[in-house]
């Protein structure tokens, strides 16, 4: 041991000597071995339940993998090659003795049979890289035939702004990658689908569970959800639930119609809670995913939506878009103040609500509000998150933002669209957002910030 350059720190197989934690001090370009101590820690003690499925691999692994061309001693000895996601920190040296000038990470998703490439520099690396994915794919496909060559797509991510942060960018690509993949893990397995509800005020000897196709239905009162999966379950009206009364959370298990199918993006509520398109209906957005904005010229003339006189339209939703969609759902569950939009139009609905609205007046509850004034008090001191007074002390904000990091990562991952609207009903499309906002801030409000609203009057008014 070099008494100039002692050891601080010894952690499972990585030791960190003075030389290597001085790196963390000012502008420095991270080495192996801290690379290698993240690592280790993700594995041991961020995520240690997926010890058998994600693999952190070493980067002086790696190098050793990129240098070595004897396939039947390097597949004797990675244990990692059988495991479903592989996290490869990239170093752009050649050499064994390490060096190089940049960091990128490569992700291997086995159930996609696939590799991302994540690269935080403004120059991309993708050449060099597909050599060492076709190398451990081979590993991965070890004495198979006719291996293909391996599929590689460079992700969309952030960049850095000097010269020296690509290793920390690595290590943050690759725990934000191994999250996505491990709260998917937690709803899905090779045979089953994993649904967890917390429901505080349920009455349990209510519970109803239908599943048919790829729609999942959960009732119990005073509580309601449907969920529409991108895959086939088995058809089923009794899936085995159980209950944590002390998280107040079910969990029921629902049969995958064929066993074995990867079922995507279980962790992304939105798009489980969002109702399959009605057929016959087109989504009047150009989706600029991926589309070079040179491409676009302000001469190209491009089609919009043109719905005539909305007042005369029984239509609804966003932008006025949808028809007929309204009355299943009124069916199972009073929602709607209006039992029958769908037959309405905009002026018909608006002297439906007000005549709901003066007949239901009460003189009563307005006395008890004056007089009784601590709930509506409590509602009107509360300090809602977003307020600007709250924003300015929260230390995880993105570049002293108004968004954390976690939220900065959600919004990059929505694709670019745009909406091509008649000035009529981009007018409306406008409105609606100040609807939702409102609903939101109101929701908020009157629930102290908890998400829990089960309160029909409280839900159709916002």
């Amino acid at each position: 041991m070099s008494k100039a350059d002692p050891v601080v720190l010894t952690y499972y197989d990585v030791s960190l000597r003075q030389s290597d934690v001085e790196l963390l001090k000012g502008r420095n370009w991270l080495n192996d071995q801290i690379l290698s101590f993240c690592f280790e820690y993700f594995a041991q003690v961020v995520f240690p339940d997926f010890a058998d499925s994600v693999a952190f691999i070493e980067p002086s692994v790696i190098q050793w993998v990129k240098l070595d061309s004897d396939t039947d001693s390097l597949h004797e000895v990675l244990p990692w090659l059988k495991k479903s996601l592989l996290l490869i920190p990239v170093n752009d040296s050649d050499s064994a003795s390490g060096g190089g000038h940049h960091w990128s990470l490569l992700v291997y998703r086995k159930d996609q049979e696939k590799f991302e490439y994540y690269n935080s520099s403004l120059y991309s690396n993708l050449v060099g890289v597909k050599g060492l994915a076709n190398k451990i794919f081979r590993l991965v496909h070890y004495r198979e035939e006719n291996i293909p060559s391996a599929e590689v797509v460079e992700i969309p991510c952030a960049k850095q702004i000097n010269y020296y942060d690509c290793g920390l960018y690595v290590i943050i690509f690759a725990e934000i990658v191994a999250q996505q993949f491990c709260s998917s893990s937690n709803f899905d397995d090779s045979n089953t689908v994993v649904v967890h509800i917390r429901a505080l005020l349920a009455k349990i000897s209510e519970i109803e569970v239908h599943v048919s196709n790829d729609e999942f239905l959960f009732y119990a009162s005073p509580y309601f959800l449907r969920l529409y999966f991108t895959s086939q379950l088995e058809e089923t009206d009794c899936p085995p639930v159980d209950y944590d009364p002390a998280n107040a959370t079910f969990t029921i298990k629902v049969n995958k119609k064929n066993p074995g199918e990867f079922f995507p993006d279980l962790e992304m509520i939105t798009r489980l809670i969002t109702p399959r398109e009605a057929e016959g209906i087109k989504p009047f957005i150009v989706d600029l995913k991926g589309f070079d904005d040179s491409m676009l010229s302000t001469d190209i003339s491009t089609p919009y939506v043109d719905r005539g006189n909305l007042s005369a339209k029984h239509s609804y939703g966003f932008a006025c878009s949808r028809t007929a969609s309204l009355k299943s759902i009124t069916d199972e569950m009073k929602l709607f103040d209006i039992g029958d939009a769908d037959s309405l139009n905009i002026e018909e609905r608006k002297r439906a609500l007000f005549l709901m609205e003066t007949e239901h007046f009460s003189d009563e509850a307005y006395l008890a509000d004056l007089h009784e004034a601590e709930p509506v008090g409590e509602c009107l001191m509360y300090k809602n998150k977003w307020t600007k007074s709250s924003i300015a002390n929260r230390k995880d904000t993105f570049m002293h933002g108004g968004f954390t990091v976690d939220e900065i990562d959600r919004l990059k991952s929505l694709p670019r669209k745009i909406y091509q609207l008649s000035e009529q009903v981009e007018n409306v499309a406008i409105c609606s957002l100040v609807d939702i906002l409102f609903a939101f801030a109101y929701d908020a409000r009157v629930n102290l910030g908890e998400d829990d609203n089960v309160r029909f009057f409280h839900f159709n008014r916002s």
